[in-house]
């Protein structure tokens, strides 16, 4: 209950400012008591101005906790977005660069084949010069591992020292050689087939006839004329470089990088062709010493390099010193001559009349009989 009381006693002129004072005592009375009282108000013996304090505490305390679950939550949040930015980004440029060397592979197998798919019988003024489908016209030349080329104008003393010849097929050579090394040297004369093998070793792989030679997994030709190594009057740049200048040559987008890594991380067969095309003979030297190091530095690959007898010669120091094995062409017998000149011209008939079936077939195997 409020005490005091505003009426004044008898004979009293209250001023302004007694007036004033006394509501303020009045107010002061008032507010003292409420407070009072609430002190006196107790639930299960705890103080209300506590229990309000308290819940006032418990407040702020779940405020701060739900700002703080918040800000976690928005940072996990954010964390999850920039890492699935992240992953979609690498997943795309892993896919882009997965189809880029898709497309640059495509790229490099269709030229490959245009330029080693097809044949032509050169040096015959009395046959035009008609390129045929390789595999249609190619005639398996006999290789020897023991007879040598360079041995044929020895005395004849020296060559009943040498072994009996024992003839292979280019499938069986292929599947003995990297049975135990990883490099095949091909020594021939001048047109006895080395740069046609080694173009149907290409066009085979090219077409996934790779079974044949001995791989299990299909592999990747990669085809290199070694007079075309740059520069040519020192040690020669990497072979990815010299390929993809091929390739540059051959109006391809395809880098060096691209043959780095199908040379490091898959099957690959390259094919050197013509060392003794290197007419220097110091840079033929450097070139035997590139091809050592080269075979040596790609342990995923294997390697075939053709030459001439004349320009591999151990007496003007031209030897290949990774571990090889060595196979000579023998010239084709007349029956090989035969049966490839029947074979050509039925590919060129065939080609100039391509629905001409049985006739077209008939008339090229008198054309060869005739011819």
């Amino acid at each position: 209950m409020i005490k005091g009381s505003l009426e004044p006693s008898e004979g009293f002129e209250p001023s302004e400012g007694s007036i004033v004072s006394t509501l303020d005592s009045l107010i002061e009375g008032s507010r003292k008591e409420i407070s009072s009282q609430n002190q006196g108000i107790t639930i299960f013996g705890i103080a209300l101005r506590d229990l309000i304090a308290f819940g006032a505490l418990l407040v702020g305390l779940a405020g701060l906790i739900f700002g703080i679950y918040q800000y976690r939550k928005r940072v996990r949040d954010t964390e999850k977005t920039e890492k699935a930015k992240l992953k979609a980004k690498d997943e795309y440029e892993t896919e882009k660069g997965v189809l880029q060397t898709k497309t640059a592979e495509q790229h490099y197998r269709a030229a490959l084949a245009e330029e080693l798919g097809s044949i032509k019988i050169l040096g015959s003024p009395e046959i035009e010069s008609i390129p045929v489908n390789l595999l249609d016209a190619f005639v398996s030349v006999d290789l020897s591992e023991t007879w040598r080329t360079d041995l044929r104008f020895e005395t004849r003393e020296l060559k009943k020292q040498m072994p009996e010849e024992k003839y292979s097929t280019p499938e069986s050579v292929l599947k003995k050689a990297f049975r135990q090394y990883r490099l095949l040297l091909l020594i021939g004369d001048p047109g006895s087939g080395k740069t046609t093998l080694m173009k149907y070793y290409a066009m085979c792989c090219l077409e996934d006839d790779h079974t044949k030679f001995g791989f299990k997994k299909p592999v990747l030709p990669l085809y290199l004329p070694l007079r075309e190594l740059e520069p040519k009057d020192t040690t020669p740049d990497s072979l990815p470089d010299n390929l993809a200048r091929w390739a540059k040559k051959h109006v391809l987008d395809i880098n060096s990088e691209d043959f780095y890594n199908w040379l490091h991380n898959r099957a690959t067969l390259v094919l050197l062709d013509g060392l003794d095309e290197i007419s220097d003979l110091d840079q033929r030297k450097r070139v035997c010493e590139w091809i050592d190091n080269t075979c040596a530095g790609l342990n995923k690959a294997k390697f075939v390099v053709t030459s001439r007898w004349t320009g591999y010669r151990k007496a003007d120091g031209i030897e290949l010193a990774f571990n090889h094995m060595r196979a000579d062409v023998r010239d084709f017998s007349p029956e090989q001559q035969e049966d490839f000149l029947t074979k050509w011209f039925r590919a060129a008939f065939q080609r100039n009349f391509p629905r001409g079936g049985r006739t077209a077939a008939r008339m090229a195997g008198t054309a060869s009989q005739t011819g």
